[in-house]
């Protein structure tokens, strides 16, 4: 009975394992949430990968996950891409 709750725990653990790491992490990645975590939630994220086209990852995401935000208001400020959404602040008048 008990070989039976041990197979039965072990095939719901792999299954769980299985079905929440559907795409192996690349090697150093292994802190890092899938991308659906966050982006599939924000409408703006997904618009966002799609002008991208989806490719290179690691410019806006480093080996540690995200940028500092420092890092990423440099780049949203000088890379056209980002720049389309994320537009520096003018004041009304002009």
């Amino acid at each position: 009975m008990w070989k039976l709750v041990f197979i039965s725990a072990l095939l719901l653990m792999l299954t769980i394992i299985a079905v929440t790491r559907a795409e192996p992490a690349p090697i150093g990645f292994s802190k890092m949430p899938k991308c659906t975590v966050c982006h599939s939630k924000d409408p703006k994220m997904v618009s966002m990968h799609k002008a991208l086209g989806f490719k290179d990852c690691m410019k806006c995401h480093g080996l540690d996950g995200i940028w500092p935000p420092e890092k990423r208001q440099e780049q949203m400020a000088s890379d056209p891409l980002c720049t389309r959404c994320h537009m520096p602040a003018r004041p009304l008048s002009q």
